[in-house]
């Protein structure tokens, strides 16, 4: 399986526009999450400042080294030469993003909504193919339509499957705080059949908001799950979750 592509990846492939047509989707999906944007922001900032105090520098360079080519006769190749070497250089600054000392960012790292398996049968309480409709949209990644659609079954059947969608859904859009209440009510049902599933997006959501306390409970559960068993341990491994 391939590495979830991290929030700062998306960010960087933007800015050096190089981002492939799945990629722009989720960039613009992603946009909605205020802490992404956040984040945009300041690498976006970070990127130009870098390259305008690169081009300051080097144009001074510039200027200094051709009144030296002038007073010494007319080589010009060198003037090529050292225009050569700006454009290089400012335009190399692109890639000059922090990334070594950036924490991990485990929600973008590890995130996917999770897949449907749900198949609506007649229920007095619903309109099952309204149901499905909505489904449909969520595995199209319509998550607009989806969200409005699970809205509306949840008025008409608080069914705890449509709430942990509807997070999903939330997720996926970058509402972290509406779906950390979907997901925490969630827990609260008797007998669900999706509890370490829950338990798992709730960390991640967590992790995004840097609430590390919250988090770290729900990932030492999950160790016992075959399932999220690998990816917890290595989350664990952050030493942001081992000073708590």
């Amino acid at each position: 399986m391939s590495k979830q592509i991290t929030d700062d990846d998306l960010i960087e492939l933007f800015l050096i526009g190089q981002l492939s047509e799945q990629q722009s989707s989720i960039f613009e999906a992603r946009k909605k999450d205020p802490d992404f944007q956040k984040r945009f922001n300041f690498l976006s900032d970070v990127s130009k400042a870098v390259e305008s105090r690169v081009a300051d520098e080097m144009k001074a360079i510039l200027k200094e080294e051709e009144r030296k080519i002038e007073a010494k006769g007319n080589n010009i190749i060198w003037l090529f030469v050292i225009a050569a070497a700006v454009i290089i250089i400012v335009f190399g600054t692109r890639f000059l993003l922090p990334s070594n000392d950036t924490p991990p960012d485990h929600f973008a790292d590890h995130f996917v909504p999770v897949e449907n398996l749900i198949e609506v049968s007649n229920r007095e309480t619903i309109d099952s193919a309204f149901a499905n409709s909505v489904y449909s949209n969520y595995e199209e990644k319509k998550y607009e339509e989806a969200l409005a659609g699970f809205d509306s079954l949840l008025k008409a059947d608080n069914n705890p499957l449509f709430r942990f969608y509807k997070a999903n859904t939330q997720l996926a859009l970058g509402d972290i705080d509406a779906a950390l209440v979907e997901l925490n009510s969630i827990l609260q049902v008797d007998n669900f059949d999706l509890v370490d599933e829950t338990k798992w997006l709730l960390a991640l959501s967590y992790l995004r908001k840097e609430n590390f306390t919250a988090a770290k409970p729900l990932l030492i559960d999950l160790e016992s799950s075959t399932l999220f068993k690998t990816r917890v341990d290595k989350i664990l491994e952050d030493t942001r979750l081992k000073q708590e």
